[in-house]
């Protein structure tokens, strides 16, 4: 059942996505991203040389690194770093380039929620930006889950901290149209098993939005002919 939120949006609708591509002119990619009020801007570094005891012989080292808006980095950015880069190591084809580093550098400018999915969804755009090669594009969406059971798409910062439970999910999103697979899948609160389908599907629903939009964002950045190049 959809409702009406405090900003005026239906239950499961996103809000507004923006992006704007090649922002660092020292990065090899970069995007800064909007999702509503949250933006992140990410740079992509490479391939390029990496220290030796981080080298991998048949692939490419995956660097991801958060920095906040302000302050030090607390633990839970630390944690993100890990899950992005453990992500990205099976989306990247890391084996096109052995011995080499990958760097992905996130800058958080503001965080009004979803921001998990912001970061997911600027590096993607980042990565395409600075040409790495990847099985396709991944996309990232999250969804809250109120008391009563309802579902809500894309929270907004005050809805996160009123609905502890939430699933966020990131799919491979095929370019030929087929229904991607699941990449990432993170729960936190407590959700009853009978909504659990219902609840990742509404969040491939969610994915599959900003894989439309991404899609448009691309054609208009490279040209429709070069983007529905294999990744």
């Amino acid at each position: 059942m959809n409702f009406v939120r405090e900003d005026g949006r239906e239950s499961n609708q996103l809000r507004a996505l923006a992006n704007e591509l090649s922002v660092l002119t020292r990065a090899d990619g970069s995007c800064r991203f909007y999702q509503g009020n949250s933006c992140v801007i990410v740079a992509v570094y490479g391939p390029k040389q990496v220290k030796i005891h981080s080298e991998k012989i048949d692939s490419a080292t995956v660097q991801v690194i958060i920095s906040p808006k302000q302050g030090t980095q607390d633990p839970s950015l630390k944690q993100k770093e890990q899950t992005v880069r453990k992500v990205y190591e099976e989306v990247i084809l890391t084996q096109l380039y052995p011995s080499t580093l990958i760097q992905i550098v996130v800058q958080i400018i503001h965080d009004d929620g979803s921001l998990m999915s912001a970061i997911f969804n600027g590096t993607t755009l980042a990565l395409v930006n600075a040409g790495i090669p990847m099985k396709s594009l991944l996309t990232c969406s999250e969804c809250v889950i109120t008391k009563e059971g309802l579902l809500i798409l894309d929270p907004t910062l005050k809805e996160e901290k009123d609905h502890p439970s939430a699933i966020i999910g990131a799919f491979v999103q095929p370019v030929n149209g087929l229904e991607g697979n699941i990449s990432y899948l993170n729960s936190r609160g407590p959700i009853s098993q009978s909504s659990f389908e219902e609840i990742v599907s509404s969040v491939r629903f969610a994915c599959n939005s900003v894989f439309a939009f991404m899609k448009i964002a691309l054609e208009r950045s490279v040209g429709d002919e070069e983007f529905r190049k294999p990744f």
